[in-house]
């Protein structure tokens, strides 16, 4: 039982993608601020701990989700036309080896989401501006209220190289990574709470970020970000680090507002429509349609243990108990393109995720729904 008075911290070493074997204005800000840089104040990650702390101790306030028109009722197609102008990018032109792509509210992204950028110490809040997006097909008014953001994309030149996308944080706690080469597929999540349980699943969302900016021989991005939900508070630190492995490392502060007795720290999630498992029962050409092959688990003892992964007619639901495991995640084996045939999905390029817990982490168990 997670009890109110507790505190969690934990520390994740995570292969985010490669192949293997009211506040102030540094917090969370009003939605009527208006469209211009704010005045930057002053920012640790103390400041951000302390903001998780006091929300914990308040009722959950969720975020906003009201959108005007045309944001309000967009479908998938009028969504995904919403582009960031290249342009409008955060440090594309600051030679730092990063730059930050704010992405557009709506559709299933509707939640609220503010972005600071962090620059010598002090963070200053992101406005939304109208012209950093091109709409597309939409039929936009001249002038917006502030709507914040959905979340960002991280894009990052390799060797002075072009840009590519290399991450990229956006609904609830999920966030995906790429190596070099790969595409994107599986989701990791900052946090778990009563997944498959029959009383409902609990999404924490991510509601405010904090990226440093970084100078170009760091090679490292470096996200603040302030979690809550129902139940649940928290202040994450992601460090990334791109290269043949992207390494995303991890630090997180929990505070629970209320009691949790089935909660889950670095999770993922991944699309199996079919494999050769399921192959006889479905009709289509392919051999298979999926961005993970399995689950594998690296256990305190040293041993090693593998389950593949299917789509399943029911619920289906394993666990794999452990006491300090010492690594786990999701795989892709089958790197060849014979494996799947499907020349614009690509599914042999999607990356593969594995978590290597830092300290004990004591009992627990990696579960597979």
């Amino acid at each position: 039982m997670f009890e109110r008075r507790d505190v969690l911290k934990a520390g994740l070493g995570a292969i985010a993608a490669g192949i293997v074997p009211p506040p102030s204005s540094a917090g969370i800000a009003s939605q009527a601020a208006p469209p211009t840089v704010q005045k930057p104040a002053p920012f640790s990650r103390d400041m951000v701990v302390e903001l998780a702390r006091a929300l914990a101790a308040k009722p959950y306030t969720p975020p906003r989700t009201d959108l005007p028109e045309p944001f309000a009722n967009l479908s998938y197609e009028q969504f995904v036309g919403i582009k960031t102008k290249p342009d409008a990018a955060i440090w594309r032109r600051d030679n730092t080896g990063f730059s930050i792509e704010p992405l557009h509210r709506g559709h299933i992204f509707a939640a609220s989401v503010n972005i600071y950028v962090v620059e010598n110490g002090a963070a200053a809040r992101l406005p939304y501006e109208p012209s950093r997006f091109d709409y597309g097909a939409l039929n936009v008014p001249e002038t917006l209220p502030d709507l914040s953001f959905s979340g960002f994309r991280v894009l990052h030149a390799q060797n002075g190289g072009a840009e590519a996308e290399l991450a990229i944080f956006q609904g609830a706690s999920f966030y995906r990574a790429v190596a070099r080469g790969q595409n994107l597929g599986v989701t990791a999540r900052g946090l778990s709470i009563r997944t498959a349980d029959p009383r409902g699943e609990e999404f924490p969302a991510f509601r405010s970020f904090w990226i440093e900016k970084p100078a170009l021989s760091d090679n490292a991005l470096v996200i603040h970000a302030l979690l809550d939900s129902p139940s649940v508070s928290g202040v994450y630190r992601f460090t990334l680090r791109p290269g043949e492995a992207t390494l995303i490392d991890t630090e997180l502060t929990l505070y629970p507002r209320t009691a949790v007795d089935h909660l889950g720290i670095a999770g993922f999630a991944g699309a199996s429509l079919f494999t050769p498992l399921d192959r006889p029962r479905l009709d289509d050409w392919r051999p298979m349609v999926a961005d993970i092959n399995g689950i594998q688990m690296l256990s305190g003892q040293g041993e090693w243990l593998w389950r593949p992964v299917s789509n399943r007619e029911s619920l289906q639901f394993s666990s794999f108990v452990d006491d300090n495991p010492q690594g786990f995640g999701s795989l892709i084996r089958q790197r060849d393109i014979a494996d799947y045939e499907d020349d614009q999905q690509h599914w042999e390029r999607r990356p593969s995720l594995w978590v290597e817990p830092l300290g004990e982490w004591g009992e627990g168990a990696l579960q597979l729904v």
